[in-house]
């Protein structure tokens, strides 16, 4: 709905009215806050939706994670189009990578030891962050995020696991989801 305030249509008024809706239906929810203490589990969930806008750019989602609760939370547009759902979801890895080490020194600097947890359900693009380079012409463009995400990955200060579609929280912030599995990313967000 955001970007589609400067020419709204009769459908995004209904759409709005949808969201005013669920938002006075559900005011007993809210965001579920961790403890504090000296184990500090950084975690950051990153996923991107491949060409879906007009001009064929994708959308991506960030989601961090302290201890249980969200402490960043971002969806946007992406700024250049993107060649394929790979590369999409590297251009999205690679800026939550940044939130991630912003967030990381900042904990450091206060006396935490963090390793930040990335959670990617791509696994091209794993296997790009990891290896730091393209084994395909298909992605030979894209070198510099590669290894702007490789480095934080060889320096033990992140590391890349698989998380299952299912249980990508970012996808609630890419994605119209409905029913069960949105009740499911919104509980699991909150």
């Amino acid at each position: 709905l955001c970007s589609r305030v400067s020419m709204p249509t009769h459908e995004d008024l209904d759409k709005l009215h949808r969201v005013f809706k669920y938002l006075s239906g559900s005011s007993n929810l809210g965001i579920m806050l961790g403890k504090y203490g000296n184990d500090m589990a950084l975690t950051v969930y990153a996923d991107a939706s491949y060409a879906i806008h007009r001009d064929c750019k994708s959308h991506g989602g960030i989601v961090v994670y302290m201890h249980r609760g969200p402490v960043y939370v971002k969806c946007a547009k992406q700024k250049v189009v993107s060649k394929s759902s790979t590369e999409a979801e590297l251009i999205t890895l690679s800026d939550a990578v940044s939130i991630a080490a912003y967030t990381a020194n900042f904990l450091k600097a206060q006396g935490y030891d963090v390793c930040v947890d990335l959670k990617q359900d791509n696994t091209s693009t794993m296997k790009l962050a990891e290896n730091g380079r393209s084994n395909s012409d298909r992605t030979k463009h894209i070198n510099v995020r590669f290894f702007f995400i490789k480095q934080y990955l060889d320096d033990d200060v992140m590391k890349i696991s698989h998380c299952p579609t299912k249980e990508m929280i970012a996808d609630i912030c890419t994605k119209p989801i409905q029913g069960e599995q949105f009740r499911v990313l919104r509980d699991m967000l909150l």
